[in-house]
């Protein structure tokens, strides 16, 4: 299960709230008379995470596939280099 990130756990908390709220309305207490409370509503100031910019995704993609490339090469000659070896010390017996 994925985590809440904070719109979510606001919505939510806002969500609580409210349903505490149609409790309260619904279900009066006895004997009491009732008193609402109407309290100012803040706005809520919501920070979203700025995404990467794509040119930043692709300059992570090609040294990625650049780093990778490089590696291939060197391991393919690695491996060349051992064959060429094991033929060269197989000629000299």
């Amino acid at each position: 299960m994925s985590k809440k990130t904070r719109k979510e756990k606001i919505i939510a908390s806002y969500r609580r709230k409210l349903h505490i709220l149609k409790q309260q309305e619904t279900q009066p207490a006895a004997g009491q008379p009732q008193e609402t409370v109407h309290q100012p509503v803040k706005p809520v100031n919501i920070i979203e995470k700025k995404l990467a910019p794509a040119d930043e995704d692709l300059t992570i993609k090609k040294f990625f596939l650049s780093d990778l490339r490089k590696s291939a090469v060197i391991i393919s000659l690695i491996i060349a280099l051992e064959i060429v070896f094991y033929f060269v010390r197989i000629k000299g017996y």
